[in-house]
């Protein structure tokens, strides 16, 4: 557990002293899945290993649920024209379907945004950069949902649509910045540098 999870479930608390913890950290899950399938800012990189004449290729992320696909390239890091099937067995049986037959067999990459896997505990679920970075979009996104829920010693709907608002500022924010890569001023979409296997970006 990072110093900023911490931080962010105690400043829930501070707000909401009657708050369970179990329902505070229920919807920081659901806050997280909401943000991240949003902004696209949580994203891993697949191999794929290119047959020739097949098209279809089953994809998997040890890191999180693949939410979208976002790019594939080949070798030469090229875009490549394809798509995301949608899982038919499993949660993650997602299947990239490539629009031409490859004519030779190569390393291609699928570039996949991710979101959390509920199974996991929500304090290990995400990078720590993630919750360090965008902490206080965190706690608003669990503010703004839990003064929302009626009959509680918190409920305020005043308070929950100003937490709100601060939220989807903070989402899109978040989008922004993913699709610019971090960069100051950026003009256009791509991955960093540090983009490693994990899923996790360094800080740029």
């Amino acid at each position: 557990m990072s110093a900023d999870f911490d931080i962010l479930i105690n400043s829930v608390r501070a707000r909401l002293p009657s708050a369970l913890d179990g329902v505070v950290r229920l919807e920081l899950q659901n806050v997280l899945k909401d943000f991240l399938s949003e902004s696209n800012l949580y994203v891993d990189t697949i191999p794929i290993s290119v047959l020739v004449g097949q098209t279809d290729y089953h994809i998997f992320s040890i890191n999180g649920i693949i939410n979208r696909l976002m790019t594939v390239t080949d070798n030469y890091n090229n875009p490549i024209p394809c798509s995301l099937v949608p899982p038919t067995l499993t949660v993650q049986d997602f299947v990239v379907r490539l629009a031409i037959k490859p004519s030779t067999a190569a390393t291609f990459n699928a570039y996949v945004a991710l979101t959390p896997d509920p199974s996991v505990p929500v304090d290990q679920s995400v990078p720590d950069w993630v919750i360090a970075k965008y902490r206080e979009g965190f706690e608003d996104g669990i503010l703004a949902r839990m003064m929302t829920q009626p009959a509680k010693p918190y409920s305020n709907m005043k308070l929950a649509d100003y937490h709100g608002r601060k939220y989807r500022k903070a989402i899109n924010l978040a989008r922004n910045e993913a699709l610019h890569a971090y960069k100051f001023r950026g003009q256009g979409w791509g991955f960093p540098q540090g983009f490693v296997r994990s899923g996790q970006y360094q800080r740029i």
